[in-house]
């Protein structure tokens, strides 16, 4: 059940993460943002999309915003990216790495609070729904697309363990993009609109539109 008086929790939740995470004398300036609207409408639609989508929630969008650990995991991340975004340019009178402090200590809240590790530089889309997180990783670089829906333990990574540059190394994915759990996709690589990602795939290699990528096992043994 999706109320209009539910979107008072999406300011709450906000004003919780930002008191938590945030130095007092910054606060009130950042409560008070113009663009603090928009970010409000960001994270209500994460919520009702994730709840309309998914029977297990109950439907009802406060399940989501108070009881679904995988939910904060994008909560956090639509903070700490606009963060990123309001304090972290010449002008805004903050220092730009006290900017990228503030923003990395609201992810790793959400990390502690949901086991999934979005990197705050990283541009996801609209309505975006991790569904049982625990385990995902988003890369700095990578970018995602509108609608898309991913289960836990995706990784989003580099194709390389360590040694990488500041450079885009991390997929992008399209807009309704399915991915099932324990997936790996590595590398700068596009993953295309509509694409459907089966259980267990690594991937390492574009994936046009419309695609359906899964992994078939050549054995499959049931013992009594």
């Amino acid at each position: 059940m999706i109320d209009g008086g539910d979107t008072d929790l999406a300011s709450s939740a906000i004003r919780n993460v930002l008191h938590e995470c945030c130095p007092a004398d910054l606060l009130p300036r950042l409560l008070d943002h113009p663009d603090r609207d928009g970010l409000e409408a960001s994270v209500y639609d994460d919520a009702a999309s994730f709840a309309r989508k998914d029977p297990a929630t109950g439907h009802d969008i406060r399940n989501i915003f108070l009881a679904i650990t995988s939910y904060q995991a994008v909560l956090h991340y639509r903070i700490s990216h606009w963060l990123l975004h309001v304090l972290g340019h010449e002008g805004s009178g903050v220092e730009p790495r006290d900017a990228e402090l503030y923003a990395l200590l609201v992810a790793k809240r959400g990390k502690l609070l949901s086991g999934a590790d979005i990197h705050p530089k990283c541009t996801i889309g609209k309505r975006f729904i991790l569904d049982h997180g625990y385990g995902n990783v988003i890369g700095e670089t990578a970018v995602i697309g509108d609608d898309v829906y991913c289960n836990g333990g995706v990784i989003l990574g580099s194709a390389r363990i360590f040694g990488n540059t500041s450079a885009k190394r991390h997929p992008t994915l399209g807009n309704n993009v399915q991915i099932g759990g324990l997936v790996g996709i590595y590398g700068p690589i596009t993953i295309g609109n509509d694409v459907f990602i089966g259980a267990r795939c690594t991937i390492t290699e574009c994936i046009p539109d419309g695609s359906r990528v899964v992994l078939k096992a050549e054995h499959q043994v049931v013992s009594p």
